[in-house]
Protein backbone atom coordinates (compact mmCIF):
# COMPACT_ATOMS: atom_id res chain seq x y z
CA UNK A 1 0.00 0.00 0.00
CA UNK A 2 1.03 3.62 -0.54
CA UNK A 3 0.53 6.70 1.60
CA UNK A 4 1.31 10.25 0.52
CA UNK A 5 0.88 11.73 3.98
CA UNK A 6 1.94 8.92 6.30
CA UNK A 7 -1.64 8.34 7.47
CA UNK A 8 -4.00 7.61 4.62
CA UNK A 9 -3.17 4.37 2.81
CA UNK A 10 -4.43 3.51 -0.67
CA UNK A 11 -6.05 0.21 0.38
CA UNK A 12 -6.01 -1.06 -3.24
CA UNK A 13 -5.59 -4.72 -2.38
CA UNK A 14 -2.43 -4.99 -4.51
CA UNK A 15 0.06 -7.67 -3.51
CA UNK A 16 3.80 -8.19 -3.94
CA UNK A 17 5.26 -11.69 -4.34
CA UNK A 18 8.70 -12.98 -3.41
CA UNK A 19 10.05 -15.99 -5.30
CA UNK A 20 13.13 -18.13 -4.91
CA UNK A 21 15.54 -17.24 -7.69
CA UNK A 22 15.56 -20.23 -10.08
CA UNK A 23 18.68 -21.93 -11.40
CA UNK A 24 18.69 -22.17 -15.21
CA UNK A 25 21.06 -24.71 -16.74
CA UNK A 26 20.30 -25.08 -20.49
CA UNK A 27 17.95 -24.35 -23.38
CA UNK A 28 16.60 -26.92 -25.83
CA UNK A 29 16.59 -26.70 -28.78
CA UNK A 30 19.16 -23.94 -29.19
CA UNK A 31 18.33 -23.16 -32.84
CA UNK A 32 15.24 -22.72 -35.01
CA UNK A 33 13.82 -21.04 -38.10
CA UNK A 34 13.86 -17.25 -38.32
CA UNK A 35 10.14 -17.51 -39.13
CA UNK A 36 9.56 -18.26 -35.44
CA UNK A 37 6.62 -20.07 -33.88
CA UNK A 38 8.68 -22.86 -32.31
CA UNK A 39 8.91 -23.67 -28.58
CA UNK A 40 12.25 -23.33 -26.81
CA UNK A 41 12.51 -24.94 -23.38
CA UNK A 42 14.57 -23.51 -20.53
CA UNK A 43 15.64 -26.22 -18.11
CA UNK A 44 16.75 -25.90 -14.49
CA UNK A 45 15.17 -26.00 -11.04
CA UNK A 46 13.15 -23.88 -8.60
CA UNK A 47 11.02 -22.26 -11.30
CA UNK A 48 8.13 -20.39 -9.63
CA UNK A 49 4.60 -21.30 -10.73
CA UNK A 50 3.76 -18.04 -12.46
CA UNK A 51 0.77 -18.13 -14.78
CA UNK A 52 -1.01 -15.42 -16.76
CA UNK A 53 1.54 -12.78 -15.75
CA UNK A 54 2.58 -9.97 -18.09
CA UNK A 55 5.88 -9.83 -16.20
CA UNK A 56 6.95 -13.43 -17.05
CA UNK A 57 8.75 -13.17 -20.41
CA UNK A 58 11.60 -14.25 -22.68
CA UNK A 59 13.69 -11.65 -24.49
CA UNK A 60 15.53 -12.38 -27.76
CA UNK A 61 18.32 -9.85 -28.43
CA UNK A 62 20.19 -10.04 -31.79
CA UNK A 63 23.98 -10.25 -31.60
CA UNK A 64 24.76 -8.98 -35.14
CA UNK A 65 21.50 -7.66 -36.63
CA UNK A 66 20.47 -4.10 -35.82
CA UNK A 67 16.90 -5.21 -34.97
CA UNK A 68 15.45 -4.30 -31.60
CA UNK A 69 14.98 -7.14 -29.07
CA UNK A 70 11.70 -9.04 -29.16
CA UNK A 71 9.85 -10.04 -26.01
CA UNK A 72 7.61 -13.11 -25.87
CA UNK A 73 5.44 -14.52 -23.05
CA UNK A 74 6.96 -17.35 -21.02
CA UNK A 75 5.01 -20.34 -19.73
CA UNK A 76 5.46 -22.54 -16.66
CA UNK A 77 5.59 -26.33 -17.17
CA UNK A 78 6.91 -27.51 -13.80
CA UNK A 79 9.57 -26.54 -11.29
CA UNK A 80 12.32 -27.80 -13.65
CA UNK A 81 11.12 -26.43 -17.02
CA UNK A 82 9.57 -23.35 -18.60
CA UNK A 83 9.21 -22.44 -22.27
CA UNK A 84 8.46 -19.65 -24.71
CA UNK A 85 7.57 -19.50 -28.40
CA UNK A 86 10.23 -18.02 -30.67
CA UNK A 87 9.41 -14.74 -32.43
CA UNK A 88 9.65 -14.49 -36.21
CA UNK A 89 10.27 -11.74 -38.72
CA UNK A 90 14.04 -11.40 -38.43
CA UNK A 91 14.59 -11.58 -42.20
CA UNK A 92 17.79 -13.61 -41.92
CA UNK A 93 19.67 -15.86 -39.54
CA UNK A 94 21.51 -14.55 -36.49
CA UNK A 95 22.70 -15.52 -33.03
CA UNK A 96 20.55 -14.21 -30.18
CA UNK A 97 20.96 -13.70 -26.47
CA UNK A 98 18.00 -15.42 -24.79
CA UNK A 99 17.03 -14.11 -21.35
CA UNK A 100 14.13 -14.71 -18.97
CA UNK A 101 12.44 -12.33 -16.55
CA UNK A 102 9.94 -13.27 -13.84
CA UNK A 103 9.07 -9.69 -12.88
CA UNK A 104 9.28 -7.76 -16.15
CA UNK A 105 12.50 -6.00 -15.18
CA UNK A 106 15.23 -8.34 -13.93
CA UNK A 107 16.52 -10.54 -16.75
CA UNK A 108 18.79 -13.51 -16.05
CA UNK A 109 22.51 -13.32 -16.79
CA UNK A 110 23.05 -16.94 -17.91
CA UNK A 111 24.24 -15.84 -21.37
CA UNK A 112 22.18 -18.45 -23.26
CA UNK A 113 22.62 -18.30 -27.06
CA UNK A 114 19.86 -19.21 -29.51
CA UNK A 115 20.52 -19.29 -33.26
CA UNK A 116 17.89 -18.39 -35.83
CA UNK A 117 18.58 -19.91 -39.25
CA UNK A 118 17.21 -18.98 -42.66
CA UNK A 119 17.11 -21.45 -45.57
CA UNK A 120 17.08 -19.43 -48.80
CA UNK A 121 17.74 -21.81 -51.69
CA UNK A 122 19.31 -25.05 -52.91
CA UNK A 123 21.44 -25.28 -56.07
CA UNK A 124 21.61 -27.13 -58.35
CA UNK A 125 18.12 -28.59 -58.43
CA UNK A 126 18.98 -31.35 -60.89
CA UNK A 127 21.86 -33.69 -61.64
CA UNK A 128 22.88 -36.92 -63.35
CA UNK A 129 21.22 -40.10 -62.13
CA UNK A 130 24.61 -41.71 -61.47
CA UNK A 131 25.17 -39.22 -58.61
CA UNK A 132 28.39 -37.80 -60.02
CA UNK A 133 27.14 -34.24 -60.40
CA UNK A 134 28.78 -32.70 -57.31
CA UNK A 135 27.27 -31.46 -54.07
CA UNK A 136 23.91 -29.72 -53.60
CA UNK A 137 24.50 -26.34 -51.93
CA UNK A 138 21.84 -25.16 -49.46
CA UNK A 139 22.31 -21.44 -48.92
CA UNK A 140 21.14 -19.16 -46.13
CA UNK A 141 22.38 -18.04 -42.71
CA UNK A 142 22.60 -19.39 -39.19
CA UNK A 143 23.82 -22.91 -39.97
CA UNK A 144 25.89 -24.70 -37.31
CA UNK A 145 27.62 -28.05 -37.57
CA UNK A 146 26.87 -28.78 -33.89
CA UNK A 147 23.08 -28.34 -34.18
CA UNK A 148 22.44 -31.58 -36.09
CA UNK A 149 21.96 -30.55 -39.75
CA UNK A 150 20.86 -33.31 -42.15
CA UNK A 151 20.06 -33.68 -45.84
CA UNK A 152 17.29 -35.79 -47.37
CA UNK A 153 17.21 -36.84 -51.02
CA UNK A 154 14.80 -39.38 -52.51
CA UNK A 155 13.47 -40.29 -49.01
CA UNK A 156 16.95 -41.14 -47.70
CA UNK A 157 18.67 -39.09 -44.98
CA UNK A 158 22.37 -38.21 -45.32
CA UNK A 159 24.98 -36.39 -43.26
CA UNK A 160 26.11 -33.13 -44.89
CA UNK A 161 29.49 -33.03 -46.58
CA UNK A 162 30.29 -29.78 -44.74
CA UNK A 163 28.54 -26.97 -42.86
CA UNK A 164 29.38 -23.27 -42.59
CA UNK A 165 27.38 -20.29 -41.29
CA UNK A 166 25.94 -19.62 -44.78
CA UNK A 167 26.00 -23.03 -46.50
CA UNK A 168 25.13 -26.69 -45.99
CA UNK A 169 26.72 -28.96 -48.62
CA UNK A 170 24.54 -32.02 -49.24
CA UNK A 171 25.85 -35.03 -51.15
CA UNK A 172 24.22 -35.73 -54.52
CA UNK A 173 23.39 -39.42 -54.33
CA UNK A 174 22.84 -41.95 -57.10
CA UNK A 175 19.22 -42.42 -58.23
CA UNK A 176 17.48 -45.78 -57.93
CA UNK A 177 18.87 -46.64 -61.38
CA UNK A 178 21.30 -44.98 -63.79
CA UNK A 179 18.58 -44.53 -66.42
CA UNK A 180 16.09 -42.91 -63.97
CA UNK A 181 14.64 -39.57 -65.09
CA UNK A 182 12.24 -37.54 -62.94
CA UNK A 183 11.74 -35.64 -59.68
CA UNK A 184 12.44 -36.88 -56.16
CA UNK A 185 12.05 -35.16 -52.80
CA UNK A 186 14.75 -32.78 -51.52
CA UNK A 187 14.75 -31.46 -47.96
CA UNK A 188 17.18 -30.19 -45.33
CA UNK A 189 17.07 -29.61 -41.59
CA UNK A 190 19.45 -27.15 -39.96
CA UNK A 191 18.74 -28.28 -36.40
CA UNK A 192 17.88 -31.99 -36.76
CA UNK A 193 14.22 -31.29 -35.98
CA UNK A 194 12.51 -29.00 -38.50
CA UNK A 195 12.63 -30.10 -42.13
CA UNK A 196 12.52 -27.55 -44.95
CA UNK A 197 11.12 -29.27 -48.04
CA UNK A 198 11.97 -27.77 -51.43
CA UNK A 199 9.39 -27.79 -54.21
Amino acid sequence: EISLNGLDWTNTGLTFSYYEEPIMTEINPDSGSEKGGQPVFIMGKNFPNITASKEFNCRFTPISLKNTPKIMPAYYLNDTAIYCITPGGWGQGDKMQLQVTFNGGDYDQNNFRYTFFNIAQAVPRSGPSNGLGGDILVKGQGFRADSGPLCRLNNTVYEPVSVSWSEIRCPMQRAQSDDFFGSVDLAVTANGLDWHEFE
